[in-house]
């Protein structure tokens, strides 16, 4: 063979390490041409000021050739000799188009062999090695656990979130309610689970909950090792892969119990156990750039400042089009149930994709029964390249809970409807929901992902897709300023400009009074490209301003990090300290000051006990979601609020206008449907009493014991409400076991309320009590006719407030209104008072 080298005139440009330079001499297909300039710019801009950093995130818009820029960079360390490099995706389908571009750019790069194993390629530096994360993060990863783990020069995480997601749960143990090992743990903690809920635990036990408990972190730090030998006992029913890697630190994890399953996570996810990633030499993080970065800190143990120093084209504000479309904006009548069966049946001309985004298979199966195809594990691949190819438009595909790692560019994917507010994907995070549900790190996961959804539909600089929202929380989400705030510019702007293309949708419509075809109209609008509305999107998108970011989130995931690693070293005041300035500089409203000592309590409790339960005791105080204390609770009693009408008008002035109000409203009435979600009822009530301007209360759930619900209606008189809103519609009888509840519900308020009068009302489609069964004395049921009533009459006394300023209504006004639609605490007994039959 010719050595070519020895004849260049410099043979030091062998081994080329700039980016820019690497790309030149890649032997890519013909139609790849040069750089973007955007690429350009992040590589030349890495190369020659922080190609030495640790951490670095890069972020782009989708489209942008955010895959080219990291093969690139992976391609300059391996030149360099920084040792093996990864290039890690969410999915083995990505894993796939990564390896497309690797190829048709000239890329050297390896996969792992179909019987496992990794080329020696990858650990001899000369290739890149491609490769999905459930490959790569897990108890007995071929890359080492501890300090067996390899030495790595550089890993991609390419979509970090979405990977975020599989690291999360390679260290979380679900335990299925179908093996012994269920209730066996069950059984461990029962008697400390009673205690903060006897009914739930109950209910949760027989598997008839949606409900979930957690372990309280005293009964978790008195049995964790038991509950390690049972395990070892029943290691069958265990997933080795986490088990592997939290065995040994049992103590230092959270439980949650819920009918269907176990999950024990750690309560911070000890990265430094996949060592060849927490040391390796670089680590990048791709991003899009409407995902906010902030869990990077706890779950992947980067710095806040590679957090607020990523990577971006800041000459590209957006990218792509995207027509949001809030149909019942436009028309009333237009809820999520008329979207569904509007858009789910089968269409004649299927030159276009239609795709429904979900966030469960129960919300996907209503999609299905109304005539659209549910993607499944099974038949996903072939769906979407049925959508890419056109051989799959005629139907609606829907998706559930796959915000991320999907890409539907083009005409795949032209509507897109997101429907309903993203679910809690974990127990934990269900559990967090529940006791903190207005935090902002709450917030931020469902702006995350929100955002992720919206962007499925647009893949590309010039890709465009109309985004219709429908479902109440979903639409009430969009307009809530707290969750608002942690959108990206960009989604904020689109937002902005779906309400006020609702409004001129409305203004424009003339005669025509038929929402469906003001939608239709919209719509057309976008597919056929008028130029007015493309015209009207650009300048609009054109006005974002780029806000400072705020770093209050970041200052309380990275204090949070510390104070659970300190906990993690045995230093427990150290990491108390850490909680309570979270809680003293971050804590925006008691609900989280609360949650805050509660951790303080947690971290303190191995070395002082007493503080511990005088911490967990102030902490319930504040929030009564949280764990009730072992001892010292004294339950606060509800007064009557000194005036409804003022009450009333501060809720009315938390929105805009008249249609953010009806959002807010329909969020709550559309709780108030029998059903199995009876958790969703019983909160649905609460939020309506309170927006009545009653003083009202979840006793089980806050005080673990008592009614589900209590509404104080004027000086001490109360409404005791038991809801059973989950029993069958076609069972008439009320049995015994429900009367028995409403009549200990009594006796808790006559216990605690011993000068007051209530009402006993239970919530129910049945009408009559089975032969023998009592309620007790005065008890009246709430069934589905006087439940309607009560909805519309709500409804009717928030619209007459519909062609006016909130902020110039005056109290006599909403007081008068209270009267005219009988919503008095006489005219509430009245709604409420419905008779039963006895057999």
């Amino acid at each position: 063979m010719i050595n070519f080298n020895k004849r260049l005139g410099n043979t030091e440009g062998t081994k080329r390490i700039d980016p820019i330079e690497i790309y030149k001499f890649l032997d890519r297909d013909a139609d790849k041409g040069p750089l973007r300039p955007s690429q350009e710019k992040i590589l030349t801009e890495w190369h020659a000021e922080r190609r030495e950093d640790n951490d670095i995130i890069i972020k782009l818009h989708t489209g942008q050739g955010k895959t080219l820029i990291g093969l690139l960079i992976l391609q300059s360390y391996l030149n360099s000799g920084s040792g093996p490099v990864m290039y890690i995706c969410p999915d083995k389908y990505l894993v796939e188009q990564t390896c497309q571009q690797a190829s048709e750019f000239g890329f050297d790069y390896v996969t792992v062999t179909p019987d496992g194993s990794i080329p020696e390629e990858f650990y001899d530096s000369t290739s890149i090695l491609i490769i999905h994360v459930q490959k790569v993060f897990h108890g007995f990863s071929k890359f080492g656990i501890g300090n067996k783990g390899i030495n790595i020069g550089a890993i991609v995480l390419d979509d970090s979130h979405a990977c975020i997601n599989s690291i999360e749960s390679s260290f979380s143990l679900k335990i299925s309610r179908e093996g012994e090992l269920y209730e066996k743990i069950i059984s461990l903690f029962e008697d400390y689970l009673k205690q903060q809920g006897y009914v739930t635990f109950s209910e949760i036990r027989n598997g008839e909950s949606s409900d979930v408990l957690a372990v309280p972190y005293w009964a978790w730090f008195e049995k964790y090792e038991e509950l390690a030998e049972i395990c070892v006992e029943d290691a069958s029913e265990l997933n080795p892969y986490a088990w592997q890697l939290i065995k040994d630190d049992l103590r230092d994890c959270n439980c949650i119990i819920s009918s269907y399953r176990i999950e024990i996570t750690p309560t911070i996810i000890p990265i430094y156990k996949y060592r060849f990633f927490d040391k390796a030499k670089h680590r990048i993080l791709m991003s899009a750039t409407t995902n906010d970065d902030s869990s990077f800190i706890k779950s992947l143990a980067i710095s806040k400042e590679t957090v607020l120093n990523p990577f971006i084209n800041k000459d590209s504000k957006w990218s792509g089009e995207k027509m949001i479309l809030l149909p019942y904006y436009i028309d009333h009548e237009l809820n999520r149930e008329a979207i569904v069966n509007w858009l789910s049946p089968p269409r004649e001309k299927n030159n276009i994709g239609f795709v429904a985004l979900t966030p469960s298979n129960k919300d996907a199966d209503f999609w299905v029964e109304c005539g659209a195809v549910k993607a499944t594990s099974e038949n996903m691949v072939s769906l979407i390249e049925g959508l890419k190819n056109g051989s799959g438009r005629s139907n609606t595909v829907v998706f559930a809970n796959r915000y991320d790692g999907i890409d539907l560019p083009d005409k795949s994917c032209r509507v897109l409807i997101l429907d309903k507010r993203p679910y809690a994907q974990t127990l934990f995070d269900a559990y967090q929901e529940e006791v903190r549900s207005e935090s902002e790190i709450i917030n931020m996961k469902i702006a995350q992902k929100i955002e992720q959804g919206l962007g499925r539909g647009v893949r590309g600089e010039k890709d465009y897709c109309i985004i219709i929202l429908t479902g109440a929380n979903l639409l009430a989400s969009i307009k809530n300023r707290s969750l608002k705030r942690f959108f990206s510019p960009q989604t904020r702007k689109q937002v902005d400009i779906g309400i006020e293309l609702a409004k001129f949708a409305v203004q424009d419509a003339g005669e025509e009074n038929d929402g469906r075809k003001i939608v239709v109209g919209a719509m057309k609008q976008c597919l056929i490209r008028d130029e007015g509305w493309k015209s009207f999107y650009i300048e609009q998108m054109d006005s974002i301003e780029d806000g400072e970011k705020d770093q209050s989130i970041l200052e309380t995931l990275e204090l949070e990090a510390k104070a659970e690693n300190y906990y993690l070293q045995g230093e427990f005041t150290k990491a108390k300290d850490e909680y309570q300035s979270i809680k003293d500089k971050h804590s925006h409203d008691d609900a989280e000051a609360g949650w805050y000592m509660q951790q303080m309590a947690r971290v303190i409790y191995p070395t002082n006990k007493n503080e511990s339960n005088l911490l967990q005791t102030k902490a319930h105080q504040k929030n009564r979601y949280l764990f009730r204390p072992i001892s010292g609770l004294e339950i606060k009693k509800l007064t009557i609020k000194q005036n409804r009408s003022a009450e009333i008008r501060n809720w009315l002035l938390e929105f805009d206008d008249f249609p953010s109000l009806k959002i807010g409203l329909d969020s709550i009435l559309s709780g108030l449907v029998f059903g199995p979600n009876y958790k969703k009822f019983e909160k649905s009530l609460n939020d309506l009493g309170r927006i009545l301007g009653f003083n009202t209360e979840r006793p089980e759930l806050e005080w673990k014991e008592g009614p589900d619900n209590l509404w104080c209606i004027g000086p001490n008189s109360f409404l005791v409400i038991e809801c059973k809103s989950g029993v069958s519609v076609e069972r008439n009888e009320i049995v015994k076991s429900e009367a028995e509840q409403l009549l200990h519900s009594t006796r808790w308020f006559e216990k605690n309320y011993p000068n007051s009068e209530c009402l006993p009302v239970l919530v129910i489609p049945s009408k009559s009590t089975a032969r023998g069964v009592v309620l007790p004395k005065d008890s009246r049921i709430l069934r589905r006719g006087k439940l309607r009533e009560l909805k519309r009459v709500v409804t009717s006394f928030f619209s007459t407030f519909k062609d006016v300023d909130f902020s110039s209504i005056t109290l006599e006004e909403i007081s008068t209104e209270l009267h005219n639609h009988s919503l008095t605490e006489e005219g509430i007994k009245g709604i409420f008072e419905a008779p039963y039959y006895r057999k």
